[in-house]
């Protein structure tokens, strides 16, 4: 079976198309952490699509970042699930047909449902490391910090739990540490699992 054919490159591209049909479909502006995360699932994958053709492997390229870019799209589903929509299913506004609706459950509930699924059934496994945790902490707080300093200077605060203006600078400051510790969780048990499912060596034995 060739690459083309196998079932990690038709995931792999519909990835890629739920995350440009979800964008494409509703106007969140480049400042919203949901479209930055899910332009980084687009590029990894885009990027893995092409690896596989060049290389001629099934396997992800940089599986690391692969985890990276589960955890930041994953956080994205949890802040809308919890926070923003309040814990509110988004199936109603789905099934009435409503576009932003649609456009919202793909990027928030099936993007990253998407990137787990491939995560967590094709190689490779176990590569992740302790260490990368922190590592990956760096992108959803340096969109916190940026998006803070972008107020400061007179430009809208892209959600209202980053605004000090409604909630002040110590309720902000809880909101991204309760965020961040969210996001430590996450990414804790995707280490935590990837590292129990080390690759194994496979011995086949002679009839």
């Amino acid at each position: 079976m060739g690459i083309h054919a196998s079932p990690q490159w038709w995931w792999r591209l519909s990835i890629v198309v739920a995350g440009v049909s979800g964008l494409y479909t509703a106007d969140y502006g480049i400042v919203a952490y949901t479209t930055q995360s899910s332009i980084a699932v687009i590029v990894y994958y885009a990027g893995v699509l092409y690896w596989m053709h060049r290389r001629v492997t099934v396997e992800a390229a940089a599986p690391r970042l692969r985890a990276a870019v589960l955890s930041w799209v994953l956080l994205s589903g949890v802040v809308l699930h919890f926070v923003l929509a309040g814990g509110r299913s988004p199936l109603p506004g789905v099934f009435a047909g409503d576009a932003g609706e649609i456009s919202s459950f793909l990027v928030h509930y099936v993007l990253p449902a998407m990137v787990l699924a491939d995560w967590a059934v094709f190689r490779p496994f176990g590569t992740t490391r302790w260490p990368d945790l922190f590592a990956w902490t760096l992108f959803p707080l340096g969109y916190a910090a940026i998006a803070l300093l972008r107020g400061a200077l007179g430009f809208r605060y892209p959600y209202r739990f980053l605004d000090p203006t409604y909630q002040g600078w110590s309720g902000v400051g809880l909101w991204i540490l309760l965020l961040a510790a969210g996001f430590l969780l996450i990414g804790a048990l995707l280490i935590g699992v990837d590292r129990s499912r080390r690759r194994s060596v496979i011995i086949s034995s002679p009839d």
